[in-house]
C-alpha cells in the first residue's frame, strides 16, 4: 500500500473569497474522519490571500478515490466555477525518499 499525497489549489474570485474560505474549512470538518485520510490540512498563501491550498495524504489511491465520490466533494466541485478563477488545480504526489 502506497500513500498518496495531493496538493489542491483554489484561487478565489474577488467577490467569493470569504465564501470559498468558509466552504474549504467545512471540507476539513467533513473529510478528516474519512477512512484512509491521514492528513488534510488547509493553508492560505501568505502573499496571495485569495489562494487556498490543501495538503492531503491518503492511505492509498483507493481511499482518495472514495473521498472524491462523497457528497461534500461533489457540492464543492459543482460550485468551484462560481467560487474560483479556474477551478481546482490538483497535483498527485508519491513520496520517493
Amino acid at each position: 500500500m502506497t500513500a498518496l499525497t495531493l496538493v489542491a489549489t483554489f484561487e478565489a474570485r474577488v467577490d467569493t473569497r470569504e465564501e470559498l474560505e468558509r466552504r474549504l474549512k467545512e471540507m476539513v470538518v467533513c473529510t478528516t474522519g474519512e477512512p484512509g485520510c491521514v492528513r488534510y490540512d488547509l493553508h492560505v498563501d501568505v502573499e496571495e490571500a485569495h489562494r487556498f491550498v490543501f495538503v492531503e495524504t491518503w492511505a492509498d489511491h483507493a481511499a482518495w478515490e472514495k473521498h472524491m465520490t462523497t457528497d461534500h466533494v461533489a457540492r464543492l466541485l459543482a460550485d468551484a466555477p462560481r467560487l474560483t478563477t479556474a477551478g481546482v488545480k490538483l497535483e498527485k504526489l508519491l513520496q520517493i525518499g
